[in-house]
């Protein structure tokens, strides 16, 4: 059967945020595993993501946004604030896209806040104090409920559908854990980094996940049933 392209500009956008979305996940999760490799004693059980950027023993009690006793290895440090920059910065410019092609509102606006968020932990590193939290936060956050959003706008796949939701799931699910009393049950088995990564990489991975999907689907115009919201 021959495919025949009914909107070019749909086309066009859904592979604009596909190659966006891919490029932006896959580096980070290379410049992750190079940001690691250049740390001497990283160990992804007991070191943040964000220890790379720059550690946080303690915050100065006269200021939140100034980190006592701090560690910032190079060039693990710049490596990882890079790749966290690029990652914000393509899921920032393709919520856009992700809208104008999927349609929907709330989960093309969760995604825009999942860059900007990640645009900030970029900015203000490990070492920035409260500041480099809230933004690390919103950015985990966001990244899972977008996930779950996205089951309203993902139409033509059950499967991404079900995917979508058990990702944004668990990245929702361990990060409320980590606020439990009495510690996490996940940073007991697993260690502090070992449970920011599993709030991290259901994110990471969905993005990659959204993004191989409107690739694949861009050379098929306008799917049936996806209209904008």
């Amino acid at each position: 059967m021959q495919i025949v392209r009914t909107d070019k500009r749909y086309d066009r956008y859904t592979k604009i945020a596909g190659i966006l979305l891919l490029v932006g996940g896959i580096q980070f999760i290379l410049g992750v595993v190079l940001g690691e490799s250049q740390y001497p004693g990283y160990s992804t059980s007991k070191n943040t993501l964000s220890d790379m950027s720059g550690s946080c023993p303690s915050i100065d009690p006269t200021n939140p946004l100034k980190c006592v006793n701090s560690v910032v290895l190079q060039p693990s440090a710049t490596i990882f604030s890079t790749t966290v920059f690029i990652i914000g910065g393509t899921t920032a410019v393709s919520a856009y896209f992700v809208h104008k092609t999927l349609g929907g509102k709330i989960a093309p606006a969760l995604l825009m806040i999942v860059g900007i968020g990640a645009m900030g932990v970029a900015i203000f590193p490990g070492n920035a104090g409260v500041a480099h939290g809230m933004f690390a936060m919103t950015t985990f956050f966001s990244g899972g409920l977008a996930a779950i959003a996205s089951y309203r706008i993902l139409k033509e796949t059950r499967p991404m559908q079900y995917l979508s939701i058990a990702l944004g799931s668990i990245a929702i699910f361990i990060m409320l854990s980590l606020f439990v009393p009495g510690g996490s049950p996940f940073v007991a088995a697993f260690g502090e980094g070992g449970a920011e990564r599993l709030v991290a990489y259901p994110v990471v991975l969905w993005l990659i996940m959204l993004g191989g999907y409107l690739l694949a689907v861009s050379s098929l115009g306008r799917p049936k049933g996806v209209t904008q919201r």
